[in-house]
């Protein structure tokens, strides 16, 4: 198989497209789909989580719309308190700007559904670290949403801190559709529990974070979010693990609870994408159409197949 066939690049990082590419790297598996916005968001970003008939009619409005669902994406990281951000270039020379990003490449890997991002990012300190970004929504298990981060340090001895959230505070670019939303935390779980103001559909959102260190827990309105503080050696890594499952009353008289019963008895990352890429590729058995002496072509149909 030849990879460079089966994903679409984004390299280097072009701020000027970004709601393109949010929407060009959109991930998905039939019942839910979520934009390609970033973890810790940028200026200008449109993240949204919309799910199979879970529509809505706000009093004013012409036509009822597909409901953005709270963004279980979310990830916070500072290095040596510098926090991450898309930062590629200061337009000050006077004043740098607080953190830089050296590297950058974003792929999708249409074949098995998977969205990849890695950055090289030095903070004012000087420690620079690798970071690869990764999220797939099960295709084996479609109420599953899967994301982790892998940090290496590749210059000094930097601290991480990083934190997981599930950002309840959505709209419809400006347009409300949930008349309630609740965070709340059990154990080493946060979650969110939602109510749409017209139609009266229920979403439970749980998500469960794992870090190579201790984890401390905050349940605010609508952002519950887990964080971790992690000490790197020179050359140490650390890997992040964030699952998250949702359920409206669409399919279950009790979304929340069934979203943190399903949560309890998933298994790891590599567990999880290994059956989720076993699906993908009976898939695209069937369904992948090859064309010979075009590439250009051959990447296009399997997009528009994707």
């Amino acid at each position: 198989m030849q990879k460079r066939l089966w994903s679409i690049k984004e390299y280097p990082f072009h701020p000027e497209k970004l709601r393109y590419y949010e929407t060009i790297f959109t991930i998905g598996n039939g019942y839910i789909g979520t934009r390609a916005s970033f973890e810790e968001g940028y200026d200008g970003d449109s993240p949204a989580t919309l799910i199979h008939g879970l529509f809505n009619h706000v009093e004013g409005e012409l036509v009822p719309e597909l409901v953005n669902c709270p963004d279980w994406t979310r990830l916070h990281i500072t290095i040596d308190d510098t926090p991450f951000k898309m930062i590629t270039q200061s337009h000050d020379p006077f004043h740098p700007p607080e953190g830089l990003v050296l590297g950058y490449e974003r792929r999708l890997h249409m074949d098995t559904g998977l969205l990849r991002r890695t950055v090289l990012f030095r903070a004012t300190t000087g420690n620079t670290v690798r970071m690869v970004f990764e999220r797939f929504a099960s295709l084996a298990d479609v109420h599953v949403m899967v994301q982790r981060v892998h940090i290496t340090a590749i210059d000094g001895t930097p601290k991480v801190i990083i934190t997981s959230a599930l950002d309840g505070n959505v709209t419809n670019n400006g347009v409300q559709h949930w008349a309630t939303m609740q965070a709340d935390q059990q154990g080493d779980v946060i979650s969110l529990q939602g109510k749409t103001n017209q139609s009266g559909y229920e979403l439970g959102m749980a998500s469960r974070f794992t870090s190579p260190q201790s984890l401390e827990f905050d349940v605010t309105d609508t952002l519950p979010s887990v964080t971790s503080i992690v000490p790197l050696a020179k050359d140490g890594e650390a890997t992040f693990e964030k699952v998250t499952t949702i359920y409206t009353n669409r399919e279950t008289d009790n979304p929340l609870a069934t979203a943190i019963n399903h949560l309890e008895n998933l298994s790891t990352y590599d567990e999880l994408y290994q059956t989720h890429t076993t699906v993908w590729s009976k898939y695209w058995e069937t369904a992948d159409i090859q064309i010979k002496g075009d590439e250009q072509a051959q990447v296009g149909i399997r997009f528009a197949t994707y």
